[in-house]
């Protein structure tokens, strides 16, 4: 894994976080700048505006503000504290963020 990226790419829902470092010193981001920040770089990251906000509002409900605040979300791995809540985000925002792949089927 390159960044932390939410990506549900697959039916097994995996995950992948991009965050970055939400301001320095004791100052901890709000949620409304954790949502705006992470929505736009899974927009970056080729998630429509809807897909992106959807999801960004699941990792938060699943990974929990606080934590999200207090993780050092520049390391190049999902902290071992939260992987668990990003693989539930995951499988939630594959289904209900519409992230999964629409398959073809054809009829011969």
């Amino acid at each position: 894994m390159l960044r932390f990226s939410v990506v549900a790419a697959s039916v097994t829902g995996s995950l992948l976080l991009t965050l970055a470092a939400c301001g320095g010193g004791s100052d901890k981001p709000s949620e409304a700048a954790i949502q705006k920040q992470l929505s736009g770089i899974l927009q970056k990251d080729g998630l429509t505006e809807e897909q992106s906000d959807c999801t960004t509002k699941i990792i938060i409900d699943e990974v929990g503000l606080t934590k999200l605040q207090g993780v050092d979300l520049t390391a190049p791995e999902p902290p071992p504290e939260i992987e668990k809540d990003l693989l539930a985000a995951a499988e939630r925002a594959a289904t209900e963020c519409d992230l999964v792949p629409a398959t073809t089927s054809t009829t011969n």
